[in-house]
C-alpha cells in the first residue's frame, strides 16, 4: 500500500525530495481524476519515482533503481496488480527520458512530474505532456508557479480518499488507502 511506499522511500530533502513528491502527487491526482486513471498507482509513482536518487544533480540511474525497488517490493505489498506494477516500473524507469506515451497511467505519472519543472526554473512545455489534462494544466497559472504551496500528506490523503495518515515528528510515515 502507500504506507509501504512511504516506508521504503525513506526521507529525502532537496529539489527531488518530499516537497517535490507531494507536488507530483497533487498534480497526479488531478490528472488521474480527469483521465480516469488509478489514483493509488499515481500516488505510488509520486512517492517512489525519485526516491533512489543519489544526488540532486545528474543521476541517470535513479529511475531504473526506483523501478527495481518497486518490483522488489512487489505488487501485493504496494497494493496493485502485477500489470499495474509493471506499468509503474516502466514509468519510473523512463520518467526522465523525455518520452510521450499513449498509456494513460504512464502519461499521468510523467505529466505530473513534468508539471513540477518550474521548481527548477524550467517552464513546462505542453508538447512534452502525454495527457489532455496535463497539457491543459501546463497552461494554467496554478501549475506554472514554482512557489505554489506544497500540499501536506494529510491533504493528499484526503484527495486520494485515503483513510489514515500517521505523522511522526511532522513527517508522514504512513498512509493507508481506504
Amino acid at each position: 500500500m502507500v504506507a509501504t511506499a512511504l516506508a521504503i522511500a525513506g526521507s529525502r530533502r532537496g529539489i527531488h525530495g518530499d516537497s517535490h513528491w507531494r507536488r507530483v502527487a497533487e498534480a497526479g491526482l488531478h490528472i488521474a481524476d480527469a483521465e480516469g486513471v488509478d489514483r493509488h498507482a499515481v500516488l505510488l509513482f509520486a512517492i517512489l519515482h525519485d526516491c533512489r536518487r543519489e544526488n540532486d544533480g545528474h543521476d541517470p540511474g535513479h529511475g531504473p533503481r526506483a523501478a527495481a525497488l518497486a518490483r522488489a517490493t512487489g505488487h501485493e505489498a504496494l497494493g496493485v496488480s502485477p500489470p499495474v506494477l509493471e506499468r509503474l516500473a516502466h514509468a519510473m524507469h523512463h520518467h526522465t527520458d523525455g518520452l510521450l506515451t499513449d498509456d494513460p497511467l504512464v502519461g499521468a505519472c510523467w505529466d505530473a512530474d513534468r508539471l513540477d519543472l518550474p521548481r527548477v526554473g524550467i517552464t513546462t512545455n505542453p508538447e512534452f505532456l502525454s495527457t489532455t489534462t496535463g497539457r491543459m494544466a501546463a497552461a494554467a497559472p496554478r501549475w506554472a508557479e514554482h512557489w505554489r504551496p506544497v500540499p501536506s500528506w494529510d491533504d493528499l490523503a484526503a484527495l486520494a480518499g485515503a483513510s489514515q495518515v500517521l505523522c511522526v515528528a511532522g513527517k508522514a510515515t504512513r498512509i493507508e488507502s481506504g
